[in-house]
């Protein structure tokens, strides 16, 4: 079962959340829809599900064109932030619902109901808790139980909309994982909404960057992130150092040091040169195209230091990452005068990039 999304776009009112938005999901891919609040993730998802008519353009699940079908023919496995789970009825009663209310003539019997709801509750590890109440489960086990309601009725695709939003970081991290192993055994095309880099990045097989209603880039995690489409991507994924240069000769001086300006550049251009912090030298002697820099703030936890910095020439502030063991061989205080080089950049005119 695939997910085709072709040149759609949706209103509300003046406010135009999707503007000609298309995209393929495959069979057992599972597509993060990443971007701030307001880029039009959960609509474009709403859409797939047929809980938001599009202004124009077309859903094509399975080859065949959903776009005017209910959401109930399109047999969409929907998974909300909040559960949405039925208090008064108990754990089992929640998967099982959506099989009750059929129509007569395609309900299953109820040995059949009952065996698949078992079988899921197995399946998202939680059979010792089908007669309980949602009350009395963690929100962890609830969010586990939303998902099992959802494929207890066969759906052809499955949709999240910010599945872990309200649980804790930890909590989160778990069931991430899980969430990946589960979508592996069922495998149908899956989409689900996130505004987490780090969450979209670990979970999802190919990830499509959203930014006010349009979508600005479509790759897998490292694509994305090693080699963004343009200035939001690189800037949404993902801490980040911007530094101003100017492109002559085909090349842009970034702090410095010297990297390939895009083919498209002007002469005489401005850009931008984005550094990931673990891509900036910190040294403490003053080399060919370093860059003065105090440090100002250190935070050590685990394998890594982060360290801020203000640059001496402009008060601009820079981030760095160092692993441990250099960062005791550097061993910097808050006040030192260090100089910092652009190890790696990633250039960036008017939207080009390298």
């Amino acid at each position: 079962m695939s997910i085709q999304v072709q040149g759609v776009s949706k209103h509300f009112g003046d406010f135009q959340v999707l503007k000609n938005v298309s995209l393929e999901v495959f069979q057992g891919e599972l597509l993060a829809l990443l971007g701030p609040s307001g880029s039009g993730k959960t609509t474009l998802l709403r859409v797939i599900a047929g809980l938001e008519q599009p202004d124009s353009g077309r859903v094509i699940l399975n080859e065949l064109d959903a776009t005017s079908q209910s959401p109930s023919a399109r047999r969409v496995g929907f998974v909300f932030q909040h559960y949405a789970l039925f208090g008064h009825m108990t754990v089992f009663e929640n998967v099982a619902f959506g099989l009750r209310v059929r129509p007569r003539q395609h309900r299953p019997p109820k040995a059949e109901i009952r065996d698949r709801v078992m079988e899921l509750l197995r399946l998202v590890q939680l059979e010792s808790q089908a007669k309980h109440f949602p009350s009395q489960l963690s929100g962890g086990q609830r969010q586990r139980i939303a998902l099992a309601r959802a494929l207890a009725v066969e759906p052809k695709v499955l949709l999240l909309d910010e599945p872990f939003g309200a649980l804790d970081a930890k909590v989160r991290k778990e069931l991430r994982r899980w969430l990946r192993r589960l979508h592996d055994e069922i495998h149908i095309a899956s989409v689900f909404v996130t505004h987490d880099q780090e969450e979209a990045l670990e979970l999802a097989d190919r990830v499509a960057v959203m930014n006010a209603g349009s979508i600005e880039q479509i790759g897998t995690p490292q694509e994305v992130y090693d080699r963004p489409a343009n200035s939001f991507v690189y800037g949404f994924l993902g801490n980040v150092n911007l530094f101003h240069a100017r492109v002559e000769n085909g090349v842009a001086r970034v702090g410095g040091a010297v990297f390939q300006a895009p083919t498209e550049a002007v002469p005489g251009s401005p850009a931008f040169g984005y550094v990931r912090p673990h891509e900036l030298e910190v040294t403490r002697a003053n080399g060919h195209g370093a860059i003065p820099a105090k440090v100002v703030y250190v935070h050590g936890l685990g394998p890594f230091v982060n360290l801020e910095l203000t640059r001496v020439d402009n008060g601009e502030t820079l981030h760095a990452q160092l692993n441990r063991s250099y960062f005791d061989s550097l061993a910097p205080v808050i006040g030192d005068l260090l100089h910092v080089r652009p190890n790696n950049a990633r250039v960036i005119v008017d939207d080009y990039s390298i």
